[in-house]
């Protein structure tokens, strides 16, 4: 009997005489590294389906350029993408994917470059050339994708159950019933249950006086005193309170004043360390090389020449 634990691992179970024996073992893939181009038409996932690649290879590129990127709002038609990561084959075949090594995204002419390291703890993380980290203190949604923005920050808006003007001090994203709500920065719960007009709403406390507010929820995940990790989901879209629709009302608070989220500087976290800088120089040339000859043409779908990264060293 097989049974396959997850993306890595297989249980095999075999009759042993009078007994069975049991053993994990790693699934014996062949990892290459491969070049994947892409344009936008309509979205993103369409883009990678139609070239026969994974979803889960959108979710990443959502995941490494969540800070700067919106991929509800920002994608254009025309925008184009560059990759290098690694397949895992078995038997010929796509079974899965390994670590993004290098990613780019120009969007509408502001090209967004990713190159994956090691952050100063030693830990795998994304960097720009620059040097500077790809994570912020904040992602640039509290969703992922597919939602359109349905009403704005402002101090002047109609409420439409209401009937009269008032502020609506948050963004409103349009979606379906039980999409996920992932909390864009860590931080403790504060509250999490319903909350007036707001329906279902989940309140969370983070550094630097910072809180955030999840509203008209169908279900949370969370419970009030729990720490919760950035990009963690913690709750349903719904249309609890006072709501025309199933939507989310997010907001964003700093030292006790709205903020207007869309508009808001998100503070960047640390640099490549010093003592690592030589290092990411020479890792930075091989990835920027690699990802040249991806789109001059010379790496599309094809295994890439780059030298792996250590998984843990990142050099």
């Amino acid at each position: 009997i097989s049974y396959q634990i997850d993306d890595d691992r297989m249980l095999w179970i075999t009759p042993d005489q009078q007994r069975f024996h049991a053993e994990i073992k790693p699934i014996p893939y062949d990892v290459v590294v491969a070049g994947v181009r892409g344009r936008i038409q309509d979205s993103l996932f369409e883009a990678l389906t139609s070239q026969g690649e994974g979803d889960q290879l959108a979710m990443e590129m959502a995941d490494i350029f969540g800070w700067d990127i919106d991929f509800y709002t920002d994608p254009q038609p025309g925008d184009t993408f560059d990759l290098l990561v690694e397949k895992k084959m078995l038997n010929g075949r796509l079974a899965g994917y390994g670590r993004v090594l290098a990613a780019e995204y120009d969007n509408a002419g502001r090209v967004h470059q990713a190159l994956l390291f090691r952050d100063p703890s030693g830990e795998p993380a994304y960097y720009q050339p620059s040097g500077k980290s790809m994570k912020k203190a904040f992602l640039r949604s509290p969703l992922r994708f597919q939602a359109r923005i349905t009403s704005r920050f402002s101090f002047h808006r109609f409420h439409p159950i209401l009937r009269r003007f008032r502020p609506h001090l948050g963004i409103d994203y349009g979606a379906p019933v039980g999409s996920p709500v992932q909390a864009v920065s860590d931080g403790t719960v504060v509250s999490a249950g319903w909350h007036g007009g707001g329906g279902k709403e989940v309140h969370l406390r983070h550094a630097n006086g910072y809180e955030t507010y999840y509203m008209h929820l169908s279900r949370i995940l969370v419970h009030r005193g729990q720490h919760v990790r950035q990009g963690q989901i913690i709750a349903r879209t719904g249309a609890t309170g006072l709501a025309t629709g199933p939507h989310l009302d997010f907001r964003i608070r700093q030292h006790g004043r709205f903020r207007n989220f869309l508009a808001l500087k998100l503070p960047p976290a640390y640099p490549v360390a010093r003592k690592d800088w030589d290092d990411f120089v020479k890792l930075r040339t091989r990835l920027l090389g690699e990802l040249a000859s991806l789109q001059n043409g010379q790496a599309g779908g094809e295994q890439a020449n780059v030298q792996l990264p250590d998984a843990n060293t990142g050099k």
